[in-house]
Parts: C-alpha cells; sequence; structure tokens
C-alpha cells in the first residue's frame, strides 16, 4: 500500500471515531435522533467495505440497533435490531458472542411487543448455541432455557415448556438438592405449567410438595428467605399467601431497619402489587402513596425507586380504575422523577410514550 493509501486509511479512521463520538455524546444528552442518524450515517459509510472498517460498520450498526428503542419509532427499532442481527451473524457466525448479543436484544424486543412466535424462534436458537457451546448444566445455558421456557408459555406450547422445565428441574435436583430455594421455585414453576395443561391432580401433588419443602427451607424471620418464598407463591399464581408472607416480611424490616431502608419499601412495593392481583387496586394506590411519602424524604435511585412507585400508581389508574386523567397526572410525575434520577434516557421516553396514548386518547 502506498503512503497516500495509508493517510487516507488513517484519516477516514480517524473521522469514524470523531463521528461516533459525537454520536455518544448525544446520547449523554437525551439527543436519540441525532444519535441514532450519525451511526446509521457510519454504517452506510461502510457497510461494502472490508477489514477493519467492516468491524467499524458493525459497530456503528450495533449501536443503531440499541439506540433505536428510544427513538420511539417501532419500525425503524425493528429494522435496525434486525440489520444487525443478520449482519453479525454473517460476519461473525451465529455462535460468536456478538452475534448472540444481537439475537438476544432482537428477541427481547419481540417478546416486548408480544410478538411470541419470533421470540421463540430466536430463544429456541440461543438455546441450542448455548448447549453445543457450554453443554446441559452450564449457568448460560440454563438462562437460555428459562427464556426458551417463557417464551413457549407464551406461545401456549405447555407441552414444550413442560419438557424443558422437567429438564431444569433435574438438573437442579442433582446439583443443588430438592430444598434449594431455586430448585423450590423450579418446582413451583412445573406445578403451574400442570395447571395450565388441566393435570389438576399432578398440580396438587406439586404444590403440595411444595408446600412442604418451603417450610423447611424458609426462615420465617428471615426477609430474605421470605421474599424468595414470596416470589415462590407469585409462581403458583397465589397471591394470598404471596400477600401473606410480604406482609410479614414489611413488618419484620420495618421493625429491623427502619421504613426508610430500600428493602423495607421493597417488601411495601410487593405488598401493593399482591392486593392489586388479588382484586383490591385502591388498597394497592394507599400503600403505593404511603411508600411515595417515604420515598419523598430523600429522592434517590434505589431497588424501588420513586419513578417505579409513580408508574405502578398510573397503571392502576389507567388500567384498574379506569381514570385516565389521574393516570396521565401519575405518568407526568414519573417523568418528571425519572429525568431528576437518570437523566434524559432510556425510561424517560418509554414515559414520554405512555403520556402521548393517554394525551391522545384525552383528545389533548
Amino acid at each position: 500500500m502506498k503512503q497516500g493509501d495509508h493517510n487516507e486509511v488513517a484519516e477516514a479512521s480517524n473521522d469514524f471515531e470523531r463521528r461516533y463520538l459525537q454520536a455518544t455524546r448525544y446520547c449523554f444528552s437525551g439527543e436519540y435522533e441525532k444519535a441514532l442518524q450519525v451511526y446509521e450515517d457510519l454504517y452506510e459509510s461502510r457497510r461494502d467495505a472490508l477489514g477493519e472498517e467492516r468491524e467499524e460498520a458493525l459497530k456503528a450498526l450495533g449501536m443503531a440497533a440499541r439506540i433505536s428503542p428510544l427513538v420511539g419509532d417501532i419500525n425503524k427499532t425493528f429494522f435496525w435490531q434486525k440489520k444487525s442481527y443478520e449482519e453479525h451473524r454473517k460476519c461473525y457466525g451465529k455462535e460468536d458472542e456478538r452475534t448472540r448479543r444481537e439475537c438476544c436484544n432482537l428477541a427481547d424486543t419481540y417478546h416486548d411487543f408480544y410478538l411470541v412466535d419470533q421470540d421463540r424462534e430466536l430463544r429456541e436458537e440461543l438455546y441450542d448455541i448455548c448447549r453445543t457451546l457450554y453443554g446441559e448444566e452450564n449457568e448460560e445455558t440454563l438462562f437460555a432455557l428459562e427464556n426458551l421456557a417463557e417464551a413457549c408459555e407464551n406461545c401456549g406450547d405447555y407441552d414444550r415448556e413442560l419438557e424443558l422445565i422437567e429438564k431444569k428441574l433435574a438438573l437442579l435436583r442433582r446439583k443443588l438438592g430438592e430444598e434449594d430455594p431455586e430448585t423450590i421455585a423450579t418446582l413451583a414453576l412445573l406445578a403451574r405449567v400442570m395447571r395450565f395443561l388441566g393435570e389438576s391432580e399432578q398440580e396438587k401433588r406439586l404444590r403440595a410438595k411444595v408446600d412442604a419443602l418451603c417450610e423447611k427451607a424458609f426462615d420465617s424471620n428471615n426477609p430474605d428467605d421470605l421474599e424468595q418464598k414470596a416470589d415462590i407463591y407469585v409462581t403458583l399464581c397465589d397471591h394470598k399467601q404471596a400477600l401473606e408472607i410480604n406482609r410479614g416480611r414489611y413488618r419484620l424490616l420495618w421493625e429491623r431497619v427502619g421504613s426508610d431502608d430500600d428493602q423495607t419499601m421493597v417488601a411495601l412495593f410487593e405488598t401493593a402489587k399482591n392486593y392489586l392481583f388479588l382484586g383490591r387496586p385502591k388498597k394497592a394506590l394507599k400503600l403505593l402513596q404511603d411508600l411515595y411519602a417515604e420515598q419523598a424524604k430523600s429522592i434517590r435511585i434505589g431497588i424501588v425507586d420513586a419513578t417505579d412507585t409513580w408508574l405502578l400508581i398510573a397503571s392502576i389508574y389507567r388500567d384498574d380504575l379506569g381514570d385516565d386523567r389521574r393516570a396521565l397526572d401519575a405518568y407526568t410525575k414519573a417523568r418528571e422523577i425519572a429525568c431528576q434520577l437518570y437523566g434524559k434516557g432510556h425510561r424517560e421516553r418509554r414515559i414520554e410514550l405512555e403520556i402521548l396514548a393517554l394525551k391522545a386518547k384525552l383528545g389533548e
């Protein structure tokens, strides 16, 4: 290569880095449309290149795929995420970690928009790849199995979900033992699948086993144990039992660490959700208002922060109480707090979309 050619390559590379950095700055300032446009332009300028320039094109393409959901245009989101997955697969192969990351992002988007068949297809692929690369018992493989099982449930393919959950349960029993919390949680999931399949006797048998194991494995004076136990009963769709557990957990935490501790507030938040599932939205709303009164003393990022509280309040007004005006006010409050805590980012943009939908409904 001639000296002039070297200089042109170096200049092109410097220009790429300069523009890529500018797009990153746009992201940090919440100017996602501008950022996406720069990433699109960078990809288009290098998509037919080879070598290092090809790597740069895929780097820009991957960022376009990540930023596109924040722009609020679902068509652009699907276009760039599918494009990124396809191009990474073509360049690196389906088993490469970068390709699997793009595949997972696309599957998550399909899941978020209830495109269950497309989600399931990609989860099957990811699970097969993990089994090939890591074996059946690896954490990556088990995580892929869990995602695939959820996708099968969403598709109504309970037979396939049953097959996967039974496989996971056998692995966990061998690896962790019968009384490990993860094993018990998987047993509860198996009981739920039996309900979907109409196997009531099997469901009852498994439920009785879950009850017995929970009594042995979890300490009623340990808030962490109670959290895991409550989650298991939520899996079983027994929100009444989950409610009693979360109420006990909240009382323990309130006495030991006070009402302003993150874990105490999480317990109150989960208790409110239990009331909501039991068809008592006004009771849930009262608890959430009490929770925000505590959070308002010191607005901060937490396991459950004030943004989460106002988002759930908004959904109760909209979905359970049919009060769109109050729902709009609650979403507006959630957006205000999200901006205060996180700046203009993904959370703020998602809340903005809810606000726009409600304003359109109210004719504003």
